[in-house]
């Protein structure tokens, strides 16, 4: 089992993070006070379990846009980042343990619970400020996502290369001698920080979402040779315009980052099955999504609308310009309101999941079922959506375990959801940590010879056990 933190801090700080740019109607602007602010973050990034690669979190206390005197956001902790919708076919390129892959993160910092906004001459920060007095703004949200992770300090090395086993060895030859090393993998992150509104999931996107279809792009190896993918999609309608969120969507070309030539992509929109109408929203030209566009508006691509267009009960997709269709819109998703869910063996508690139907929380009728993934046979429960589309499913403690649960929205869920089948890109899900009750070591003195050696010794020994960025 691998140590990816050689000290065993689990550190996980921002390094060289900025404002890149804001937009608060009128397009992207480099040249509001707020922009090149720094953004300060540490966190503990926890991934100490072998249960799979799907449930990495970040613990931490606060985090800041800006400095103090200065145009600033900060935020004290609600609730920790997790990370969701992990794409194994970002970067087939970069074949070094995590650096093929790209993940979202999100949380958001309450308005009434130590959000501070200092504005100053910052018109993004007054705009901002301006609507923490709406009833329909909850604070702030913070959404990131994490990419082209690189080991020692070497983007060339590859799994199994002799130049990255010698690479390891230096590492502990350094450790070895006495002082501080750091991290050895780092990652590249874009993200955004805006509006958190009622109704919107504080821990994962909830806007509407266009899965992966995984199809294989021209010219490429297919994602089950372990070629590039296009991720999936957020979108939503305001303000007179569509904007997508494509910030864990189109896969990197090498281990530059360059973004894959899709062609011009061609975003559609038809009333749901079986009707076959097609009407055109709009086209993205190469210009918007590349590197250089991806890094200066963090994959964010806005889209005027036509006068009164709505798109409304319509289902969004994303093709290429050869035809191929790279996402299409799940209308409904169920989102769990706590990722990971830890619980003493024997207790018991409730989840509750929210349903929304293209980016807005359901109504009443709506069936959810819940299943374990990777069962051997159809395992699940189902209930239906209340008056504000939520469910509550009750959830047991019965013995020391960690299991993965999904949750399909509609009529016809798949069952079982099997660990070959399952793809974070598409499927919604938690884990239940049931934390086991051992009697034996609980009547033991509370020494810290006990404490150690029947507790702390375990998590030194399988901890931590990294899989993603």
């Amino acid at each position: 089992m691998g140590n990816w933190n050689p000290h065993g801090s689990y550190r996980s700080p921002f390094f060289d993070t900025r404002i890149s740019g804001i937009d608060i109607g009128a397009g992207l602007d480099r040249a509001d006070p707020f922009v090149t602010a720094p953004v300060s973050f540490t966190g503990m990034l926890i991934d100490a379990e072998p249960y799979g690669a799907y449930s990495s979190q970040l613990f931490f206390d606060d985090m800041s846009f800006g400095i103090d005197g200065g145009c600033c956001i900060y935020g004290e902790r609600g609730t920790r980042f997790h990370d969701h919708f992990v794409n194994f076919s970002a970067n087939p390129s970069n074949n070094m343990i995590a650096g093929v892959a790209s993940v979202m993160w999100q949380t958001g910092f309450a308005k009434d619970a130590g959000l501070r906004i200092d504005a100053h001459d910052s018109k993004a920060l007054q705009t901002l400020l301006a609507r923490m007095g709406d009833d329909d703004v909850l604070g702030v949200l913070v959404r990131f996502a994490t990419y082209r992770t690189v080991y020692y300090d070497d983007p060339t090395l590859a799994n199994g290369a002799p130049a990255t086993k010698a690479a390891a060895l230096a590492l502990q030859a350094k450790i070895a001698a006495g002082g501080f090393q750091p991290n050895p993998a780092r990652s590249l992150l874009v993200g955004t920080v805006g509006l958190w509104r009622r109704g919107e999931m504080m821990t994962e996107a909830s806007d509407r979402a266009l899965t992966s279809t995984m199809a294989p792009i021209p010219g490429q190896k297919p994602p089950s040779q372990r070629g590039p993918a296009v991720g999936t999609i957020f979108a939503r309608v305001h303000d007179g315009r569509l904007t997508l969120d494509l910030s864990n969507a189109i896969p990197c070309a090498n281990r530059a980052s360059d973004k894959i030539d899709l062609g011009t992509l061609k975003v559609t929109a038809t009333d749901p099955a079986p009707a076959v109408a097609i009407m055109d929203v709009a086209q993205i030209p190469l210009g918007q999504y590349d590197r250089a566009a991806y890094e200066a508006t963090s994959g964010i691509v806005d889209i005027p609308l036509a006068t009164g267009q709505t798109l409304d009960g319509l289902d969004l997709r994303v093709a290429g310009s050869d035809g191929t269709v790279y996402a299409t819109e799940m209308a409904l998703r169920a989102l769990p309101t706590t990722p990971n869910l830890y619980l003493d063996e024997g207790d018991s508690t409730a989840v509750d999941v929210w349903v929304y139907e293209r980016g807005k929380p359901a109504g009443a009728g709506v069936k959810v079922t819940m299943s374990e993934l990777g069962a051997p046979q159809a395992t699940s429960v189902s209930a239906t959506t209340d008056a504000s589309g939520r469910v509550r499913f009750p959830l047991h403690g019965t013995q020391g375990e960690v299991t993965g649960l999904v949750f399909q929205a509609g009529p016809d869920p798949v069952l079982p959801v099997t660990n070959d089948a399952f793809n974070p890109l598409v499927y919604t899900y938690m884990y239940l940590r049931v934390l086991p009750a051992d009697h034996d070591i609980g009547s033991l003195p509370p020494t810290w010879d006990n404490v150690h050696g029947h507790v702390l010794a375990n998590w030194e020994a399988m901890a931590p056990c990294m899989a993603t960025g």
